[in-house]
């Protein structure tokens, strides 16, 4: 039908512009008027016509609709393409929502274990390192790691900071598990050798200007431990400073001249700000 009406529309166009009319062409046919070579070429030439812009129209309207159905193509992918999006976002905040009411949690309590010593290396602390899991699943291959210095100074919350990123990036090795509910107790000896100890004197020197060989301690470290989840390495940090609390000659200094101090009269105290935890 749509052909039908295109070539009535098309017609009285090719009439004017070539000059012959289909009515006068049939009526001739009627009166048995022969048909010359040169009209018969003509109506072929003018059907011809007629069924090109025919086709032509017909591809500009195909055309046209190949033109919308990309765009609603393309517009259905970009809707893919997000609904895709939001559906693994949505999956990386469930799963990290489960990991989170799920993983292991390890808390950490430190405390002195003995006297603190001196001897020709240095001075000597020894530490008892409790750490229990308060999540829903075991604490994988725990790892405990702490330094001591003895220079009281701001640089604490850096240096523990440094030290859990230093075992970050070290690979991983079998430690111990902790399940849920559980603890693990550990005995772990920490030193601040000679190197340190004439700095610390040299440091004072210079920034007073008269000789001092006290110290005071500062304990850093990190619990690192994993989960069955995922490969995260978690940690928990503690700062601790260490002190005496009973007097000796009158002096609460700790230092090589007043010697070892018993288990009784050292303390531990948290730090004003705590470790990095994860």
């Amino acid at each position: 039908m749509g052909l039908i009406v295109l070539a009535a529309g098309v017609g009285p166009w090719i009439k004017n512009n070539y000059g012959y009319d289909r009515y006068t062409y049939y009526q001739a046919q009627n009166e048995t008027t022969p048909v010359s070579a040169d009209d018969r070429i003509a109506n072929y030439n003018y059907w011809l016509t007629v069924i090109t812009g025919v086709l032509a129209v017909v591809a500009v309207i195909q055309i046209g609709f190949l033109i919308r159905s990309d765009r609603n193509a393309k517009i259905s992918a970009d809707a893919a393409r997000d609904a895709g999006k939001a559906a693994i976002e949505s999956n990386r905040i469930n799963r990290d929502a489960m990991i989170a009411d799920q993983r292991p949690w390890v808390a950490v309590t430190v405390a002195m274990a003995g006297p603190m010593t001196w001897n020709e290396n240095g001075v000597n602390f020894p530490f008892l390192v409790i750490c229990e899991n308060t999540g829903r699943t075991p604490a994988l291959n725990v790892s405990i790691d702490l330094r001591v210095h003895g220079d009281f100074s701001t640089k604490a919350p850096e240096r523990q900071r440094s030290l859990a990123d230093h075992v970050r990036s070290r690979p991983p090795y079998m430690g111990f598990t902790i399940f849920p509910g559980k603890t693990l107790s550990q005995e772990i000896s920490g030193a601040i050798g000679l190197a340190e100890l004439e700095w610390i004197k040299a440091d004072w020197k210079n920034t007073f200007g008269d000789e001092y060989d006290g110290i005071i301690p500062v304990l850093v470290g990190c619990v690192t431990y994993g989960c069955a989840f995922d490969n995260e390495r978690r940690q928990t940090g503690f700062i601790r400073s260490i002190r005496r609390v009973r007097p000796l000659n009158d002096s609460l200094e700790i230092s090589r001249a007043l010697g070892d101090i018993p288990l009784q009269d050292l303390a531990m105290f948290a730090g004003l700000k705590e470790g990095y935890t994860n």
